[in-house]
């Protein structure tokens, strides 16, 4: 008696075949046999046109897929079994079987709760660089923005680039590359709106922060309630021994917490799979092509379920079909900054540090630069927290920085990376970048075409021991350094299509000046852009990483006599800053270190030395320069900063005779008569009260200049008749600012009309800031201690004075 078999419906059996990943010849082979149990297999080879040794073939792919194996005729026995059991469990269950009993929604919860534990563990916290421990998730989660159009796709020229940033290299005012405009929409929108994401991120942009946070979400029932979150990091997945399927994986790992194949199958079938695969750039070269095959094979056979990708932007070149959105994690705004360094500091008790991290950063737009990036701020807020300030000198924050993302953020997560360019140390990278930095930055190239790029990165490798002769040969690794350069570490970005620039143009800088500081011969090239504002923080960082003692003391040395001399044959100059020796000789020397240091700090100067006489030729060179004379209202609220009798009363004297000037000149010169009101009201009262500060606080009195002083101020009518007032001021201003001037000259030795010219003030002007800037520089500087005190103490002397003192030997 023969054995008949139970045939099954073919659109069960091209299910299963599809659950399996059968080829289109084993499906059909499958399907005809099962469909056909008991025909002979010749016979259904005869059907679908192929001989029996093809038949063979094929149905043995099909066993393997299975996982049938051993010899004979039982293996058809035994898939026949098998696909049995599956017909049953699907067509017909006990009563209490929750997808019959309960419908699919309850199924879903319940599975959903049987996998938010393994969500919670994995995704809950997070642990990045240096943090001692973990912290939780929703404590520090920032919203994410996305950018609507991938930046390397964007269109936009060179040209066109520099423009949005506001790109003047004769007028140099610092920018941020994420000036760039492109329009940002909030992550969780764009998540809501598109079933397939693939979604591209610089290095420490967020991605897989992002990705934990809608598997949480989900999880907690925030985002889609209805869906089963499954959590995948790519790297593991490739890494398979056995090199499952996505299917296979999501099976191995469903089943340890309670979710058999079957069930797991109804949630993928009914398009109810949450799947966040993080991390396709983790995967090795060897394994890319397989898993991307993979993801999009799974894709596309269970295209309801929605699937989320993060990838490193420039990784990899495929571009996945059928309905992937491709989108870009932004970089943070400072709203975003804002909220993440105040999530941080909150979850772990430290509120006050909030406003004082915030306000640090903003005073150091090189640091707040670096803010953009959530893991460079993680660093910037890690050295906070242990510091309560940011270094002093920036270039080991940068340094650290430039670390991370050059080896310890892949290190730390124990991630090898392919290396295109091997014969590459860290080190060698790191010069690589800077000869990049530098002869970009030389040239004023912040932005810069692929081919720029990749032709700076030819002139270096093209050096190293085995490097290949061919010419052409060198032009394809140069490309494919770029894109190393740019998905391992992220520190030169596509802006647009084919344009690059740095990351950060702090980093640019740095490198800039780690170049610099390792070339003996750089100083000419300091000397010439000292003073500019575009080169300001490159010879910063240049004075902070020199090492030799020596050869720095002797580039502050040039540079001091080099800005001196440019002063030697203006005979008002000379003058001018004769004076100033003068007035700061006869202040005297009884003054406390603090008030020496107030006084420093009021007019933003970098003494260290604390020589009183030097810091009061500053304050009274501060006091006489355009800087001040554009700036004075500042001092309206900000004057009684200076604990000094002295330094107060002087300064709110100036503050007078400039408000005055100012009130003569506005309704002389530039308004009619008839808006004199508005003049007198805004600025009369200050005015008025500034003097009568000056009278009530003196400590002397009875002197001439006092009276003289209150006499003036007597003159003014100051009532409630605006019209009246005005009218007096414009009759009387004049002369009355004249006799305010004079008893400033006679009784102080301040307020004296030098009658600069333009040019003159400009020169004063550039003088005031190339000293104040030399200061700067020595505060992070290895420099010889007498160096340092002959600097100081020659500080806005006359040639004659500094004549007297030669600098040290060198």
């Amino acid at each position: 008696m023969i054995e008949t078999m139970q045939p099954f419906p073919k659109d069960f059996l091209e299910q299963v075949a599809t659950e399996k990943y059968l080829t289109e010849e084993q499906r059909a082979v499958f399907v005809s046999l099962y469909q056909n149990a008991n025909r002979a297999p010749d016979d259904i080879a005869n059907d679908l046109f192929i001989s029996p040794n093809a038949f063979r073939t094929r149905l043995t792919g099909v066993y393997k897929a299975f996982e049938i194996d051993g010899k004979g005729s039982n293996k058809k026995r035994r898939l026949h079994s098998a696909l049995l059991e599956i017909y049953r469990q699907r067509q017909g269950r006990d009563s209490d079987d929750p997808i019959l009993d309960r419908g699919i929604d309850d199924f879903v919860e319940r599975v959903r709760r049987q996998v938010k534990p393994d969500i919670v563990q994995r995704c809950g916290t997070m642990r990045v660089l240096d943090m001692a421990q973990p912290v939780e998730l929703g404590e520090i989660y920032t919203d994410v923005n996305i950018l609507a159009k991938i930046s390397a796709t964007s269109r936009k020229g060179l040209a066109q680039i520099q423009e949005m940033v506001g790109l003047d290299l004769e007028n140099f005012e610092r920018f941020s590359f994420g000036e760039i405009a492109k329009e940002r929409v909030a992550g969780l929108e764009v998540v809501r709106k598109h079933r397939k994401l693939m979604i591209w991120g610089k290095p420490g942009a967020g991605k897989t922060t992002f990705l934990k946070h809608l598997a949480m979400s989900c999880t907690q029932g925030e985002l889609f309630p209805e869906l089963v979150p499954f959590f995948v990091t790519l790297k593991n997945f490739a890494e398979e021994e056995d090199q499952p399927n996505l299917f296979t994986y999501l099976q191995s790992q469903a089943v340890i917490h309670g979710v058999d194949s079957e069930r797991l199958r109804q949630i993928v079938v009914g398009g109810r799979a949450m799947i966040l695969l993080d991390g396709l750039d983790e995967v090795r070269q060897e394994d890319s092509q397989r898993v991307i095959q993979g993801l999009q094979k799974f894709a596309d056979i269970w295209r309801d379920n929605f699937f989320a990708i993060t990838c490193r932007i420039a990784a990899k070149e495929y571009t996945f079909q059928g309905g992937f959105t491709e989108v870009e994690v932004a970089d943070f705004n400072w709203e975003q900054i804002s909220c993440f360094v105040n999530n941080w500091f909150r979850c772990k008790g430290e509120e006050k540090k909030v406003d004082e991290f915030l306000s640090a950063l903003k005073k150091q737009k090189t640091i707040q630069e670096l803010a953009s990036s959530p893991l460079l701020l993680t660093l910037l807020c890690l050295v906070f927290e242990e510091n309560f300030q940011f270094p002093q000198n920036r270039a080991e924050l940068y340094k650290d920085g430039l670390d991370i993302l050059l080896k310890k953020w892949d290190g730390k997560r124990a991630i090898q990376r392919d290396e295109i360019y091997k014969n590459l140390t860290v080190k060698r990278r790191e010069q690589m970048l800077s000869e990049i930095a530098f002869k970009t930055f030389e040239k004023g190239e912040y932005f810069f075409k692929q081919s720029r790029a990749e032709s700076l990165i030819l002139e270096f490798i093209q050096n190293l021991p085995d490097a290949k002769d061919d010419p052409e040969a060198l032009r394809l690794d140069s490309e494919m350094v770029l894109k190393a350069i740019e998905a391992q570490h992220g520190l030169l970005v596509e802006r647009a299509k084919g344009i690059y620039s740095f990351s950060h143009l702090t980093f640019q800088e740095y490198l800039t000046a780690q170049y610099l500081a390792n070339k003996p011969k750089s100083h000419h090239l300091i000397q010439d852009n000292f003073g500019k504002k575009r080169w300001r923080d490159v010879i910063l960082l240049v004075f902070g990483e020199m090492n030799d003692v020596d050869f720095t003391s002797y580039l502050a040395v040039t540079l001091k006599c080099l800005w001196d001399r440019k002063l030697v044959h203006d005979e008002d100059c000379q003058k001018f800053l004769q004076w100033l020796h003068q007035k700061g000789k006869s202040i005297g020397q009884s003054y406390s270190s603090q008030v020496l240091k107030s006084l420093s700090i009021n007019i933003k100067t970098d003494f260290s030395l604390n020589k009183p006489e030097p810091i009061f030729r500053a304050f009274y060179l501060f006091l006489s320069s355009s800087t001040f004379r554009s700036t004075y209202r500042f001092f309206e609220k900000h004057s009684l900063l200076l604990d000094s009798y002295t330094f107060s009363f002087d300064l709110k004297l100036i503050y007078c005779l400039f408000l005055a000037q100012d009130i003569t000149a506005s309704m002389h010169f530039y308004l009619p008569i008839s808006s004199s009101q508005s003049i007198t009201y805004s600025l009369f009262p200050n005015l008025y009260y500034f003097l009568s500060q000056i009278i009530e606080k003196t400590r002397e009195k009875d002197s001439n200049y006092i009276k003289t002083i209150t006499l003036l101020r007597n003159q003014l009518p100051f009532n409630e008749d605006l019209k009246q007032s005005a009218s007096w001021w414009y009759q009387n201003g004049y002369s009355w600012t004249q006799q305010l001037q004079e008893i400033l000259v006679i009784y102080r030795n301040i307020g004296h009309d030098w009658q600069w010219t333009d040019n003159k003030k400009k020169t004063l002007t550039k003088y005031w800031y190339v000293n104040r800037f030399l200061l700067e520089c020595l505060q992070s500087a290895y420099i010889r201690r007498d160096v340092r005190e002959w600097i100081e103490n020659t500080m806005f002397l006359p040639m004659s004075e500094i004549e007297k003192m030669p600098p040290p030997e060198i």
